[in-house]
């Protein structure tokens, strides 16, 4: 659901979540999930000493470290569970298609260009092709 607020993963959910895999082994059921194990998990949580708390503060950071958005970061997602990673811009996409096709064809045509001075033609000119074409034209100096 998009709208739904996401819980927060600190060190305290990470405790919950061992807790209830504890519990569940006792043979506890929590219908309602995570909100059943908080009413347990909260006074003991607040009665563990420092050194046991790391352990779960640790769990966090690196949790949260994952998520922070390192090169080649795959579990991201936006707010409707696409992942960010393979997030598609088509105009760049499209652009990037353009200026291949165009340096291809600039290939493909005969280094010796002399010829060109030779030949009449008409110049089309498109607003799409107008910049790299004019960069073609210009290098030519066509008469």
């Amino acid at each position: 659901m998009p709208g739904k607020n996401k819980q927060q993963k600190n060190a305290f959910y990470f405790y919950m979540q061992e807790l209830m895999q504890d519990l569940k082994r006792e043979g506890r059921v929590f219908p309602g999930g995570l909100a059943d194990v908080v009413p347990i998990a909260h006074p003991r949580f607040k009665a563990l000493d420092d050194k046991e708390k790391e352990r779960f503060e640790n769990m966090a950071k690196e949790f949260k470290k994952r998520m922070r958005g390192q090169p080649g970061d795959a579990i991201r997602q936006d707010n409707v569970g696409n992942i960010i990673a393979h997030r598609r811009d088509d105009v760049m996409e499209y652009e990037k298609d353009r200026e291949k096709e165009i340096k291809s064809f600039v290939r493909k045509w005969p280094q010796d260009l002399s010829w060109v001075a030779e030949k009449k033609f008409i110049l089309l000119m498109f607003k799409l092709y107008a910049k790299p074409l004019m960069m073609i034209f210009c290098q030519l100096k066509l008469l």
